[in-house]
């Protein structure tokens, strides 16, 4: 049991690691996306009036 334990922390950890390879390359990809926020909004846009709850 105590090897079975050991196998599955070091496969959660692996599992941890490559989750962390893939939030790298999407923090490499962000400058793309900043490029979007980048343009003006015309000045004629309007926006939608949402309902608001009292």
């Amino acid at each position: 049991r105590r090897l079975q334990a050991k196998m599955a922390s070091v496969e959660s950890r692996k599992a941890d690691k490559e989750i962390g390879t893939e939030e790298d390359e999407i923090i490499d990809s962000q400058p793309l996306a900043q490029a979007l926020w980048d343009p003006r909004v015309p000045e004629n846009f309007k926006t939608q009036h949402l309902p608001v709850r009292k």
